[in-house]
């Protein structure tokens, strides 16, 4: 749970791209993200918001490859429009809530340029999601 938790939290920190959304924007929270195939054979965006998981594709089913299948291009404006549809024929998505933080869960301070534990030499910190007894940590060595 504490592992869904964190790359949840990651991905709802992904900006929408460019022309991805039309009209409002989301309000509900929202964990998504987009992939391209190698040589662009096809796309995808996948997320999670509400109750619900969506996930959109585009491609070819031959196989065929297309420089314009793109997962932020391609996808992800299909993925937010869906997800704006949803949100205004269900007014009730709103009040959604999201998981709370699992107990075993923390917050540590790490070294930016590494991710590890941050010494006297590390310019610049910030926070991470922490298991105690799963997560790898080291301290910092750059």
């Amino acid at each position: 749970m504490a592992a869904s938790y964190m790359v949840l939290d990651v991905l709802q920190h992904n900006p929408p791209p460019e022309g991805a959304s039309v009209g409002q924007p989301a309000r509900l929270p929202m964990a998504w993200k987009t992939g391209t195939s190698s040589a662009f054979r096809d796309a995808w965006s996948a997320g999670v918001f509400g109750p619900y998981v969506l996930v959109v594709w585009v491609g070819n089913f031959d196989g065929s490859s297309n420089p314009a299948l793109v997962g932020g291009e391609a996808a992800a404006p299909l993925f937010f429009n869906i997800v704006h549809a949803l949100e205004a024929t269900r007014p009730a998505l709103r009040a959604y809530l999201p998981r709370p933080v699992p107990a075993r869960l923390r917050r540590v301070s790490v070294c930016l340029s590494s991710g590890a534990l941050p010494t006297v030499w590390c310019p610049r910190r910030g926070e991470t999601w922490f298991i105690p007894g799963v997560s790898p940590i080291k301290v910092d060595t750059v």
